[in-house]
């Protein structure tokens, strides 16, 4: 049903700035099974590498936020989204206005800009910014006066961390580089999981069908393309998916003739020979859509795209534990 895993490493992968043994061997049983695995992340390159080294992942590597596509230190196949040539200088000069010295990331490189030289003879570089990073440790007046300088600027996205702030050119997306990779991979991304965090991976999860959310500080509710919240590890979440998927993989579902489903105005029952029994939407969506020519994996797969999984799940079992449904024999 999945052919491949798409991976945040920040507040996903890492649990309290540590990649857990668990995942790294999970993730290894993955890639041995087939499964392709991409990771996605906001991270430059040299703060990439070593997990990328620790999961024995290869490349392509989407990075600061797909501003950046890695592919093997080959730079004609990489793919950059520079930052405007005169918004990367305005930004460099208030820095210098303010005493700030900003980290710029160039390419695969990054490092703290030298004041010493000229601006204007350093023009070129400007052209090649992919993202500017202006730590704010303990001077939240200046980082405000910064979010206020810029606040109206329509060219630039600016990542808000606790104590500093990255800016990225508007047209910088982790779900495009994404998508990009996918097709030239050749891969299908309907047939991919993504594993992130809520909002900051929204880009990416509106190019896969299945979504898994990792958030364990605080409580988030379903929202659109969102399938899966956990509060615990990568491989934890995804054996949870795969376990429950199990059964389902195979085989077509036949209708019992004895019992049928029928939608009254905005209610939904269920009409057995001596008993009726009110249900859910989902519950008859589902049930309708059984046919004797379609796997049941394959109604899953649609049902999941647009609901909860375990919701999708558990509507699952009660029709072929109430044998409402019933597997045909190969």
């Amino acid at each position: 049903m999945f052919e491949g895993i798409i991976l945040d490493i920040d507040d996903t992968l890492l649990v309290d700035g540590e990649l857990k043994k668990e995942d790294i061997i999970y993730i290894q049983e993955l890639k041995e099974k087939g499964y392709h695995i991409l990771l996605a992340t906001g991270r430059s390159l040299k703060e990439a590498l070593p997990i990328s080294k620790a999961l024995n992942l290869g490349t392509p590597m989407v990075l600061l936020q797909g501003a950046l596509t890695f592919y093997d230190n080959n730079s004609d196949r990489s793919i950059e989204v520079p930052l405007n040539k005169n918004t990367a200088k305005d930004i460099i000069y208030w820095c210098r206005t303010n005493r700030i010295t900003p980290r710029v990331y160039i390419g695969e490189l990054d490092y703290f800009y030298d004041f010493e030289t000229n601006l204007e003879d350093n023009s070129e570089v400007f052209s090649d910014i992919l993202q500017i990073r202006m730590e704010f440790e303990n001077n939240d007046y200046r980082k405000e006066r910064f979010e206020k300088y810029f606040e109206n600027r329509e060219d630039i996205i600016t990542r808000i961390h606790p104590d500093s702030i990255d800016c990225l050119s508007m047209r910088t997306d982790k779900g495009v580089a994404v998508r990009r990779v996918a097709f030239e991979e050749g891969w299908s991304l309907s047939k991919f999981i993504s594993v992130g965090n809520f909002p900051g991976d929204s880009m990416l999860f509106d190019e896969t069908d299945f979504n898994i959310v990792i958030e364990r500080k605080k409580e988030i509710k379903k929202t659109k393309n969102i399938q899966n919240i956990s509060s615990g590890t990568v491989n934890e979440a995804l054996k949870n998916v795969f376990n429950s998927l199990k059964e389902y993989k195979e085989g077509k579902y036949r209708k019992n003739t004895e019992i049928r489903i029928r939608s009254l105005g905005s209610f939904y029952y269920i009409f057995r020979e001596n008993d009726v029994e009110e249900v859910d939407e989902l519950l008859y969506d589902i049930w309708k859509m059984v046919n004797e020519e379609e796997e049941l994996s394959l109604i899953l797969r649609r049902e999941i795209s647009r609901n909860n999984f375990f919701e999708v799940i558990d509507r699952i079992n009660y029709l072929i534990s109430n044998n409402i449904i019933y597997k045909i024999a190969d």
